[in-house]
């Protein structure tokens, strides 16, 4: 069980790395340079720090891995999709309503909010919906 959740967790870190980058490096980091208040210091540039962003996505993928595993017994690529969807909705949406009580963080009102939470929820999706195919893949293994 441990080896098929760390495969799945894995294959979901990658995902989650290669489209976040898309998604939010790439796409969306013009929109939220200009809807985000500015201060010194506030943001690593001109890149993150990479470490801490592999584990990031490393850590999201086995928390997926786990949970459709051990508690939802999720192993198909929809099912994935549905799961990831949900759970990265309500992490995106719980994180940015956190940011939005205790941070001046974002400007323009609750659009820049609905965009993190929407981009954040396909992410989820996407990753998801690896994490749930190679959860199926390793099933049907250990079946066989």
């Amino acid at each position: 069980m441990l080896i098929r959740v760390l495969a799945a967790g894995v294959a979901g870190g990658l995902v989650f790395f290669a489209l976040g980058y898309l998604m939010f490096g790439v796409l969306l980091d013009p929109y939220f340079r200009e809807n985000m208040v500015q201060y010194p210091g506030l943001m690593k540039t001109p890149m993150p720090e990479m470490l801490p962003l592999i584990a990031w996505n490393l850590v999201n993928g086995i928390f997926f891995a786990f949970i459709f595993d051990y508690w939802a017994s999720i192993r198909t690529f929809v099912g994935g999709l549905k799961g990831g969807a949900i759970l990265m909705f309500m992490l995106m949406l719980m994180t940015d309503l956190q940011y939005v009580a205790f941070m001046n963080i974002w400007k323009g009102g609750p659009v820049p909010i609905m965009v993190d939470v929407l981009a954040g929820t396909v992410l989820g999706c996407l990753a998801g919906g690896g994490v749930g195919f190679v959860l199926g893949l390793m099933h049907k293994k250990t079946a066989e």
